[in-house]
C-alpha cells in the first residue's frame, strides 16, 4: 500500500510502497503509543501520542496545513467508506529547524499553536509553559 511517511529529523517526507508496520518502523513510532488524526480530506494522521507534551529538544517538528506535529509520523488515505486507500500525493509538508521558527510561524499566522481546550478554556497550550 502506498503510505507517505514524515522524518523530520532528516526533513523527509514521501510516499512509500511498504505495510502499515513497516511504515511505524520508518517513522520510528510505536503501536499501543500514537494518536490518529486528520489533515485533510481523505487524509489521516499517526504521531506519537505525546510529541507535542515533552520537551521541544526531544524532537523535530513539521507542519501540515495549520497544524503542528512532532517527531515521525506516518499518512494515509481513506475512502468514503472508511476503507484505507493508496496514498496518491503527499500533501504538503514544512519542516521547522527550531522552536523559534515555529513560535515565529504561529506569531505570523502561518500554523495554529496546539492547544488542549474544554467548554472553550484553555488547559494547555505548547511550549506556553517554557516560557519566563
Amino acid at each position: 500500500m502506498k503510505i507517505g511517511i514524515v522524518v523530520p529529523s532528516r526533513a523527509e517526507a514521501r510516499v512509500a510502497d511498504v505495510t502499515m508496520e513497516e511504515a511505524y518502523a520508518l517513522a520510528g513510532l510505536r503501536r499501543g503509543e500514537t494518536d490518529h488524526g486528520g489533515v485533510a480530506p481523505g487524509i489521516a494522521i499517526v504521531v506519537y501520542e505525546f510529541g507535542l507534551m515533552e520537551e521541544p529538544s526531544c524532537h523535530s517538528f513539521f507542519a501540515i496545513g495549520r497544524q503542528l506535529f512532532a517527531g515521525g509520523a506516518v499518512l494515509y488515505a481513506f475512502d468514503e467508506g472508511g476503507e484505507s486507500v493508496d496514498l496518491s500525493v503527499m500533501p504538503p509538508v514544512f519542516f521547522f529547524g527550531s522552536v523559534d521558527a515555529i513560535e515565529l510561524a504561529i506569531a505570523s499566522g502561518q500554523i495554529d499553536r496546539p492547544q488542549t481546550k474544554l467548554n472553550d478554556r484553555v488547559l494547555w497550550e505548547w511550549n506556553r509553559r517554557r516560557k519566563a
